[in-house]
């Protein structure tokens, strides 16, 4: 009988096809890539991007935000909107993008090592200056002294120098040599004449933008990606390939850092406020820390994939984060920061 029942199915269409049509779903599962989960109630989620996010950053006034992504667009988004308000087409991968000159000028960065000026309100180039030889990674902004700094490389090392320009006048005013593999991250230092890079050569470095000498911090034991003052400048964070996050006293020692490992690339790091730390990671998750301790304080899912940009809404409304979906991600965070 059960030899029988065997054959008859055997023989059926319909079980074939059924079989076929399970088999087919599972292949189809086992190759998709985690989804990005549904957006919670308090999460607005923008869709533009094609690829990569790779940089966020919030204008003065909280209404505009700055994205840049390796679909080679730069696109400012109207906050109140949930809508584009310009988009800024380039030739290759935008790997930084800020706001500079009160909000009414943009400068990117783009992987054929260009630095481009644009104005905020037509959406056009001002100017394109391509003095690098590779691809620039990261962008900082100095409002005081009107300087912005960009930094790059290749897989190979090649152009890592830094260069520090007058935002307005836009010509070179300092060049800054040592790092020895790409440089992925740049901030100037709230008060002082002073730049921090973080480097694919495991290394941190604190500069004199007046005479070019630094100091070197050391401690991960991989790429270094972006790194981030604290408001008071006294502190220093930053995040690794290597899983690690670390804050560091700026006048210690490379030993008197404290540090915390997820057990994930670490690829964003910014200072919230002098006692939070956030961070995003390959895992897709957003998390706060504790600045003193490094303790976890809070953590959300906003990507089935890995998050490569973070940025704070000086409204304190948004945390903005964005990566590897190309969706935007802006969460209400968990009280103000």
């Amino acid at each position: 009988m059960i030899n029988g029942c065997v054959r008859r199915c055997a023989r059926s269409p319909h079980i074939w096809r059924l079989a076929a049509a399970i088999i087919g779903v599972l292949l189809a599962a086992a190759r998709l890539p985690a989804e990005t989960p549904p957006a919670p109630a308090n999460v607005i989620r923008l869709k533009q991007h094609t690829d990569n996010v790779y940089s966020l950053v919030f204008s003065a006034d909280s209404r505009l935000l700055l994205s840049a992504a390796g679909d080679d667009r730069a696109i400012v988004w109207d906050v109140e909107q949930r809508g584009v308000r310009a988009t800024l087409q380039h030739d290759a991968p935008v790997y930084s993008a800020l706001f500079i000159n009160g909000d009414r000028e943009i400068v990117t960065a783009t992987g054929s090592g260009e630095v481009i000026w644009w104005s905020v309100d037509s959406g056009q180039r001002i100017a394109i200056e391509h003095l690098h030889q590779h691809a620039v990674y990261s962008l900082a902004y100095q409002p005081g002294a009107e300087w912005i700094a960009s930094g790059g490389g290749d897989t190979d090392g090649g152009d890592t120098t830094i260069r520090i320009w007058h935002a307005r006048e836009r010509k070179v005013l300092r060049e800054l040599t040592g790092h020895t593999r790409p440089v992925y991250g740049l901030a100037f230092h709230p008060t002082q004449h002073e730049l921090l890079s973080a480097s694919g050569d495991r290394s941190l470095r604190v500069w004199s933008c007046d005479d070019g000498t630094f100091r070197t911090w050391v401690g991960h034991t991989s790429d270094v990606y972006r790194c981030d003052y604290s408001p008071d400048g006294n502190r220093i964070a930053s995040g690794s390939q290597d899983g690690s996050l670390r804050c560091w006293q700026r006048g210690g020692d490379s030993d008197a850092a404290i540090s915390l490992r997820i057990k994930q690339p670490i690829y964003t790091t910014k200072f919230a406020n002098s006692t939070t730390i956030a961070s995003v990671a390959d895992d897709g998750f957003l998390r706060l820390h504790d600045s003193k301790s490094l303790e976890e304080m809070w953590k959300q899912r906003a990507a089935g994939s890995a998050l490569y940009a973070l940025a704070f809404s000086h409204d304190h409304r948004w945390i903005a984060v964005g990566g590897g979906d190309g969706i935007i991600s802006l969460l209400a965070p968990p009280g103000k920061y």
